[in-house]
Formats: C-alpha cells, structure tokens, sequence
C-alpha cells in the first residue's frame, strides 16, 4: 500500500471565485448546533469510506479526489473534492506527501492546506443536493451541476436559512480520511 503524505498549497482567499474547503465546512457548521447529536461532526463518524481515488492534474495545480461512501443506512454515495493551487513537487522529500494516482504513476505532493487551498465539492447526496448545491454554484465552489430549488412542503423552517455554501456529513468524512492519510491538514 502506498504512503499518502500531504502538501502544502498557497493562494489568495478568494470568495466570490472559489472558497477553501474550512469555508465551506465552517459554513455548515454555523447553522448548526455542533452540541447535537444528529450535526454532521457527529453523524460523521459511522461513514466509511469504501473507496478513494485520487486524479492529479500537476500541470493545471489541481488534484481531484473520488470517493465513495457507505453511511450506517447503507446507502451509497460519490463525495467528491476537487483541490486546486496544489504544489507538485518533481522528487519525494521527508517534506511531501507521495501517492499512486488514478494512472498508477507516483505523485508528490506538499500536504493540502484546507484553509487556503481553494476547493470544489460535490455529493450525490439528497442532503448536498437540496441544502447546499445551489449556494455552492453561487459561491463558485460546487463541482458539477446545481440542483434545483427547493420547495417546502412542511411547516418546518428552512434548513439553511441563511443560503450558506457548505458539506455534508459524507464530505466531512472524505476530508477526516484525507487527513487521515496526510494528503490534508
């Protein structure tokens, strides 16, 4: 099994272009009680992350990753990251983080800084679709399509009340796994 190592990544926060993935997980969390049991860095945890690819692209500075998760329902999803501003380097040093991309070629990286790195992100995710999609296309930090708009058919309040950018808990969980291996601090 190959070592992941994450790198470091410098860019200009840049809101109205794309925001750094703590943006978006800060986003969500605002709305939130973070002392309940059911808020996403609670209801994380009984993710897993079956499965992770990682699609580099050195010349564009930008590193994908393709994931998918199983929650304790056990249905299935396709988070998604997309990381731009990453620094490939040409050598592996105690400093980076090696890992075997999608081709099967070794790549090194400085460990992926979620505050500054910019990031795109999708999930196939009811959840992602309804709550954030939309204000993520807004936010020029969704990876793919928007979704629709919501219509309420409950008298219970919106849930993102404030139309804030933000993930789901399958996107958190990918990012903890990210962590995990060293390819994100």
């Amino acid at each position: 099994m190959k070592t992941h190592k994450l790198i470091r990544g410098a860019r200009l926060l840049q809101w109205l272009e794309e925001a750094p993935f703590s943006d978006l997980e800060r986003g969500t969390m605002q709305f939130e009680p973070s002392a309940s049991p059911d808020a996403r860095q609670n209801a994380k945890m009984p993710i897993q992350i079956l499965k992770m690819q990682l699609v580099p692209a050195p010349h564009d500075g930008n590193l994908m990753v393709k994931s998918t998760a199983r929650s304790d329902s056990g249905n299935v999803y396709q988070p998604s990251i997309m990381f731009d501003g990453v620094e490939y380097q040409a050598q592996d040093m105690h400093t980076n983080v090696t890992f075997s991309g999608v081709d099967n070629k070794d790549y090194h990286i400085a460990p992926i800084d979620l505050r500054n790195n910019n990031a795109k992100v999708h999930c196939n995710c009811l959840d992602f679709y309804w709550r954030f999609g939309k204000h993520n296309a807004g936010a020029n930090s969704l990876l793919g399509e928007p979704g629709g708009s919501y219509v309420k058919k409950t008298d219970r309040p919106p849930a993102n009340i404030k139309q804030t950018p933000g993930v789901c808990k399958h996107l958190l969980r990918l990012v903890d796994e990210l962590k995990r291996n060293r390819i994100a601090h």
